[in-house]
This record gives structure tokens, sequence and C-alpha cells, in this order.
């Protein structure tokens, strides 16, 4: 954190104000997540907001700087309650940061990684929301490219909120980003595998049913102890059938997912509001599920 402090002089100027690192939320690959209070507010405020910048590394540092200056431009063109918000930003030479609102919760990964089961309504629940956010981003022209559940917020409440855009896509690019495959591979669309894809908006929607399927079943679609057997598996390997014992809507919640995990893009639903529909549907089926939990 002290680090991280240094690079803004431990304050960061705004058009909203000043700001003051607290905590190190994350510290990845491309981008450092910091969260921040006002320099007004007391010394024992945990922060309101968070402040993320590129990694320190300095041979990805040119990378990781266009990557934020990309979701910047996106997130200023796209507004939805389930997309994260963008507050303000500095995408000049010499700083390069977005500041958002903190979100109480966790992410989806931290409540797999914690053990826990998601009831088949509150998945249905979760997945709609991030469907809502996938059809704001795609009804302006962006696949997100990164669906997993490391990248889906939850609320206490409940609240979905979708995160990270510095993968996102044209939806008519066939060009890779950074020349290659991009994304994670535990839940990428067998399109975006080869290197001229035809990756679009149904890319995204399979994604989200892995997800979804993880969140049901407690373990992704497919398990491989290496990277080349599991891209394989999304090519060629049929997913495993939903258990979903004394279930309302059984029988349509396993066609859904099957249709979202489907190899061609045609048998999936074709847009991320169709989808969002149809979860609804399964959602008002299975309400009682919600509530008994």
């Amino acid at each position: 954190l002290r680090a991280s402090a240094a690079m803004f002089n431990a304050r960061t100027s705004t058009a909203r104000g000043e700001y003051v690192p607290t905590s190190l939320l994350h510290d990845g690959r491309w981008s450092k997540v910091l969260r921040v209070r006002t320099a007004s507010s007391p010394p024992t405020d945990a922060g309101a907001y968070v402040l993320k910048v590129p990694a320190e590394d300095r041979q990805r540092a040119s990378a990781a700087s266009n990557m934020l200056r990309h979701e910047a431009r996106i997130l200023r063109q796209v507004s939805q309650p389930n997309l994260i918000a963008l507050l303000d930003c500095r995408v000049s030479d010499e700083q390069t940061w977005l500041l958002t609102p903190h979100l109480e919760g966790a992410t989806l990964r931290h409540v797999f990684d914690a053990g826990l089961r998601c009831s088949v309504s509150y998945a249905l629940w979760l997945a709609r929301q991030v469907a809502q956010a996938l059809a704001a981003l795609h009804a302006q022209g962006w696949r997100h490219g990164d669906i997993r559940p490391a990248n889906i917020h939850v609320s206490p409440s409940g609240h979905a909120t979708l995160l990270d855009l510095g993968l996102a896509r044209p939806l008519d690019s066939r060009t890779p980003v950074n020349g290659g495959f991009a994304g994670t591979l535990t839940y990428a669309a067998p399109e975006t595998l080869h290197h001229n894809s035809g990756a679009d908006q149904r890319s995204d929607l399979y994604s989200l049913g892995a997800v979804l399927f993880q969140a049901i079943a407690g373990h992704p679609p497919f398990l491989s102890p290496n990277a080349a057997s599991l891209a394989q598996a999304h090519l060629q390997q049929t997913p495993p059938e939903l258990s979903l014992q004394r279930c309302p809507a059984a029988t349509d919640i396993r066609h859904l997912v099957a249709r979202l995990l489907a190899k061609d893009p045609l048998r999936r639903p074709q847009s991320a509001m169709e989808l969002a529909e149809r979860l609804m549907r399964l959602e008002i089926a299975t309400m009682h599920q919600r509530v008994a939990a």
C-alpha cells in the first residue's frame, strides 16, 4: 500500500476532490485496485470509493494503461444499474486511473472459493442481472470478453454488478486482444479459442452459461488438469447434465443451460435481452426457493 500511495504522492486529485488510499483490494497482472477515502474524511474511514490504476510492472505498463483507457471509454458510453459505474477518470500520458464506487459484498469467485452454494432461484436471479448488464453493453456495440465469477460482484442484498471491461471488444471485431486468446479459459466460448474468431455477443452468453452452471452445480461445466484439454473440452465435449432434484421447472432450466453452452452460437439464445427474459420466467417459477433460503 505504501508503494501504491507513493504513486499518487499519498493523494490523488480528481474532479470530485482528493482521495487517500486506505487498503489494497487487488494486485493483478494488469491493474492494481485500491480502496480510497476522501481527503477530508476521518483517517478511520475505510473509504467509499475504489481507484483502479495500471500494474506497476514496467514491461506491461503501456498495455495496462491502454486497457484502463479502453475501459474508461466504454464506461463513459454505457450506463446500467448492473454495470460498474465510472465516477471519474484520468487517461493522460502522465497518469491513468479510474474512480468507481466501493461495493459492499464479494465477488462470485469469493463465494465459490468459500464453498458456498446458491439456490437455483438465486443463481437464476444473479445470471439475469448480468444478462441485463450485457444487454446494455451489446446495445452499444461491445462484447465484454471475460465473463467469470471474479468479474461478478454480489452485494449483501443480492444485487449483481458486472466488473472489468479491460478485455471488451467491438462486436464486429475479429482482432484478438494482445494478439491471441484473451479471457478466462474455464468460461471461454469455443469460437473465442480460434485465432480468426467469430466471437460476438453470443460468446458472452456462453461464458455466462458456464458461470450459471457452476453456481448451480458447484463446479464449472468442464474440469481439466491442463489448458490444452480444457480448450478441447469447450470445443468438443458435451457438458454434464445439471442435477436438479425437486426443483420446479428443472427441465426448462436444464434446456436453457444446455443451449447457453451449445458449441454452435446459432443454437444459443441470440441476445442478452432474450436470455434475461427467459431467466426471469424461470426465476418466477422457482421463486419460493429464494424465499425459503
